[in-house]
């Protein structure tokens, strides 16, 4: 049986979200239905979402851990990602992810998985991974997180202290993953990193 502690953001209206996409170059409009599953103005997701907006344009498939209201999964979809897999073990979460998603594309577009799947029960790799969520999943199942980028991929980390930022970047540097970026709004801050194995440093 899944135990798990749902993080909260009460959204007492609906609420309607512009994000810069330089990628784009023009704004993209993320609607959000009145509710309560983690993800819209909160620090930490503006920055995971200056991490993702800060990425190439080539990418083509994503994993979104802990999707809560689905803003990230939204913006993934309207970046132009061909693949989206979206995951949360909140299946009140996934209700409202789902509520939105179709209230922003007027039906799940195909090209979108919404899950229950844990993380150990994914069998493929993506080009990009993001996870917005709480320091202790992330530090404790980091290898695993990792091991869902694949090579010359991204991953994009949120939802922890500024002053943990060393922490991660020792792991991250233990399993091929480097610092590419990183956004704060104090005390919290955002990491982007890229997996680059030894072998293609020796190759460049």
């Amino acid at each position: 049986m899944k135990t798990f502690e749902p993080y909260i953001e009460e959204r007492l209206e609906d609420l309607e979200i512009n994000i810069n996409s330089p990628i784009l170059e023009k704004y993209i409009k993320i609607f959000l239905n009145k509710g309560s599953a983690f993800g819209s103005n909160h620090s930490t997701t503006q920055l995971a979402i200056k991490g993702i907006t800060s990425l190439p344009a080539n990418l083509s498939s994503a994993l979104d851990i802990g999707c809560g209201s689905g803003i990230l999964t939204i913006l993934l979809l309207k970046l132009n990602y061909k693949e989206v897999l979206s995951i949360d073990v909140d299946p009140f979460a996934l209700n409202e992810a789902k509520k939105n998603i179709i209230s922003n594309f007027k039906k799940v577009p195909q090209n979108v998985i919404l899950s229950e799947d844990e993380i150990n029960e994914i069998n493929q790799k993506f080009s990009l991974v993001v996870a917005n969520i709480s320091l202790n999943f992330i530090y404790n199942n980091f290898n695993t997180i990792v091991s869902l980028v694949m090579n010359k991929g991204y991953l994009v980390i949120s939802g922890f202290n500024h002053k943990d930022k060393e922490k991660y970047v020792n792991l991250a540097s233990k399993n091929d993953m480097h610092l590419v970026s990183e956004f704060q709004e104090k005390p919290w801050i955002s990491l982007v990193f890229r997996k680059l194995s030894f072998w293609y440093f020796q190759c460049k």
